[in-house]
C-alpha cells in the first residue's frame, strides 16, 4: 500500500513482480480535495469502498458532470489499485482484506519513531528491541486461543444472522453456481438476485472475495443449501489468515537479543558517529509545512472560508485578517490580501 510514489512503484515491480500493490484511497481523496475542492471527497471515498458496479458507474457519472478534472484524475488511476469494485471485474486479484489506506504503515512508523534520532547502530537496536517486545506480547496474547479472531468472528456472526430470510437455488448445469434471493427492505419490496460460486469464494456483491469472509449470500448458501452450522463455516470457509493458529505461527519465532557492549570490533565496520544531533538527510519527525502555492493567487485556491465564503483562506486566518486590517487602519497603513497571511 503506497501513496503512488513513482520510484517506489517501479522498484516494487522489479523486486516483487508477483505481488499486487495498491494505492492509498485517502491519498487519492486528499489530492482531489487539494486540486478540485473538498465537496468531491465523499464521492471519491464512496468509489473506493463500493463493491457494486452499478453504484460505481453512477458515482463516476456524477463526478464527471460536476468536476471533469476530478473525473479525469480518478479514472487515470488503475482501478485495480484502489477500488473495491475492481475485484468483481478481475477475479484473479488477491484479497485485499479490507485495507484501503496506509494506516498500518503509519502505525509501524510511529512504533519505531524513536529510531529516527541518533546514529545507525542506535536505530537498528531500537527497531529490534521494539519488534522483539511486540512479538513477545503477541505470543502471550494468542497463546491457548483457537478459532477465528474476535473482529472477524463478529462480522461472520452478523452475516450469518442476516441470511436467515434468503432463498438459495442451484443455477446452471455446472453444480457450482447458485442464485441467492434476498429481500430489499420490507416484505413488500422486491427481491435482489445475486449469484455465488462457493468453490471459488466469489459472489456478485464482491464482499466475499474482497476480505476472505463469506458475505451474506455465501452464508445463505452454507446455511440453507449445505445445512452447515456457523462453527462449520468459521472452520472451513473463513480465510486462514483470520485464525488464531495462523497468528501463533506468525509470532512463533522471535529475535534473539544482542548485548551491544559485548560485541567485539571486526576491524572492518566503521563505528557509528557518536554525535547526538540529527545527521543531514535524516527524515524529520515533524513535517515542515511549506507555503501554499496559492499564496499569490488566492482566487484559484480550493480552500473556502466557512465564515466569509471567500477563497484563499480558512476561518482561523479570516479572524486574523480582520484584526490586522483594523490595526493597520488605525495606523494609516494600506493592507492587501497577502500581507495578512
Amino acid at each position: 500500500m503506497s501513496d503512488r510514489c513513482k520510484g517506489l512503484n517501479t522498484a516494487l515491480g522489479h523486486v516483487f513482480p508477483a505481488n499486487h500493490n495498491c494505492f492509498c484511497a485517502v491519498h487519492i481523496r486528499r489530492n482531489v480535495e487539494s486540486n478540485h475542492g473538498k465537496k468531491f471527497t465523499s464521492t471519491v471515498t464512496a468509489l473506493s469502498q463500493t463493491t457494486s458496479l452499478p453504484e460505481k458507474r453512477a458515482l463516476l457519472t456524477q463526478l464527471q458532470q460536476k468536476s471533469p478534472g476530478a473525473y479525469k484524475y480518478v479514472t487515470d488511476i488503475d482501478a485495480n489499485r484502489w477500488m473495491d469494485s475492481a475485484w468483481l471485474e478481475d477475479e484473479k486479484l488477491p484479497p485485499r482484506y479490507g485495507f484501503r489506506n496506509s494506516n498500518i504503515s503509519e502505525s509501524a512508523n510511529n512504533m519505531v519513531g524513536d529510531a529516527r534520532n541518533g546514529n545507525w547502530l542506535d536505530a537498528i537496536d531500537c527497531i529490534l528491541r521494539k519488534m522483539s517486545l511486540r512479538i513477545t506480547e503477541s505470543q502471550s496474547k494468542y497463546e491457548g486461543k483457537d478459532g477465528v479472531v474476535g473482529s472477524m468472528l463478529g462480522l461472520a456472526t452478523k452475516r450469518w444472522e442476516k441470511c436467515v430470510g434468503c432463498r438459495v437455488y442451484a443455477s446452471g448445469n455446472d453444480g457450482e453456481t447458485y442464485s441467492v434471493y434476498q429481500k430489499v427492505g420490507g416484505e413488500l419490496e422486491e427481491e435482489a438476485l445475486l449469484k455465488v460460486r462457493p468453490v471459488d469464494c466469489v459472489c456478485d456483491c464482491g464482499k466475499w472475495q474482497a476480505i476472505g469472509v463469506p458475505c451474506v449470500h455465501g452464508m445463505a448458501y452454507f446455511r440453507h443449501q449445505m445445512k452447515w452450522r456457523l462453527e462449520d463455516v468459521l472452520d472451513q470457509a473463513v480465510d486462514e489468515y483470520y485464525k488464531y493458529r495462523t497468528q501463533r505461527e506468525l509470532y512463533r519465532r522471535n529475535f534473539v537479543p544482542v548485548w551491544r557492549h559485548l560485541l567485539e570490533p571486526d576491524m572492518m565496520t566503521l563505528p557509528p558517529d557518536g554525535a547526538a544531533r540529527r545527521m543531514p538527510g535524516r527524515p524529520k519527525t515533524v513535517r515542515l509545512r511549506k507555503n501554499s502555492r496559492y499564496a499569490h493567487e488566492p482566487e484559484k485556491s480550493p480552500t473556502i472560508c466557512s465564515r466569509c465564503h471567500q477563497p484563499g483562506h480558512n476561518v482561523r486566518t479570516c479572524v486574523r485578517r480582520e484584526a490586522v486590517k483594523k490595526r493597520n487602519a488605525g495606523n494609516g497603513t494600506a493592507t492587501t490580501t497577502h500581507s495578512v497571511l
